[in-house]
């Protein structure tokens, strides 16, 4: 973008037109543009960029033009060859903008919404699919004709689509680190990222470093001795307390075997003693009975236990 320019319009032919003669441009600047020639300051051409340039003696009457300036010129050089010529501010860009991956539902206000922070909207333009191809509908590509006052990125959200812009003189900038020259696929700086990153992933490292630690571990000796041989022996279960009676209870028990058959002798022979003194004397039948029900349980399950009793007391 030139900015030493002042008030100077560009004419621009193109690559592969003819370069125009002075006196064909002249002719052009009078009787198509219709510039006087109080207004003009000098018209001279740039053999690096094969363009005219028309400058203006002072702002307003610049202003005043570009404001009526067409998109393009029909230009027709001293020998009868006709070409096509673009008129820009020599101090701005004039470019065709095309917009790709839109649906046509966009409509232009959404995209002069977003452009028009680049610069100044001069036309819309819905592309269509050449006429050789016999089927002449819009193709789906937009453009606009805008004076670029700064660069447009490749990339933009347009009513929430992302669409991919292209222009002459789009510069190639890598997206990750904004520099001109190359892609992000060949962006040096994630090339110097990876390789000064630790070969392997980061779920590799930290399972490597547990294998590593693993082989250290031990069991606990009491668990590595304990096997079926050595196991402690399983606790017949009393059928009254629900629970495995210890040795001492084992040994409590079997000193007082002795008491207990001689309780439940007198209870016995209590109840089969005779009846002196009537019924008021006489137990009743059914507590008897249940006495003697429970009596039997007790020593059901002393006879269970009778083994453990013993190998407590001999201990």
């Amino acid at each position: 973008m030139d900015k030493t320019r002042k008030n100077t319009l560009k004419m621009v032919f193109g690559n592969a037109a003819k370069v125009p003669a002075h006196v064909d441009v002249l002719r052009f600047t009078a009787n198509v543009l219709k510039i006087p020639a109080t207004d003009v300051h000098s018209i001279y051409r740039d053999e690096n960029d094969r363009c005219f340039y028309v400058k203006f003696l002072d702002e307003p009457t610049f202003v005043e033009f570009t404001g009526r300036i067409e998109e393009q010129y029909r230009f027709v050089h001293s020998d009868g060859q006709v070409a096509v010529v673009k008129l820009e501010v020599a101090s701005r860009l004039f470019r065709y903008v095309r917009i790709f991956n839109l649906p046509p539902e966009i409509e232009e206000k959404d995209i002069s919404a977003v452009l028009s922070q680049f610069g100044t909207i001069r036309q819309h333009v819905r592309e269509r699919y050449p006429t050789e191809y016999g089927y002449t509908v819009y193709s789906g590509v937009r453009g606009v004709h805008m004076e670029i006052a700064k660069e447009i990125p490749p990339n933009l959200y347009i009513g929430h689509f992302k669409a991919r812009l292209y222009y002459e003189g789009l510069k190639n900038r890598c997206f990750y680190c904004k520099l001109e020259g190359h892609i992000k696929v060949n962006c040096p700086k994630i090339a110097s990222l990876k390789s000064s990153t630790p070969a392997g992933s980061f779920s590799a490292i930290v399972a490597g470093a547990i294998a590593a630690n693993a082989t250290d571990l031990t069991l606990p000796t009491d668990m590595t001795t304990l096997t079926p041989q050595n196991k402690p022996p399983i606790q017949p279960r009393d059928p009254d307390r629900g629970i495995s009676p210890t040795p001492e209870e084992a040994g409590d028990d079997s000193e007082m075997d002795d008491d207990d058959e001689d309780e439940r002798e007198e209870e016995s022979g209590a109840d089969e003693s005779p009846d002196l003194g009537g019924d008021k004397h006489r137990k009743p039948r059914s507590s008897s009975r249940n006495v003697l029900e429970q009596l039997e349980n007790r020593s059901r399950s002393r006879s269970l236990i009778r083994p453990e009793a013993t190998y407590a007391t001999s201990s």
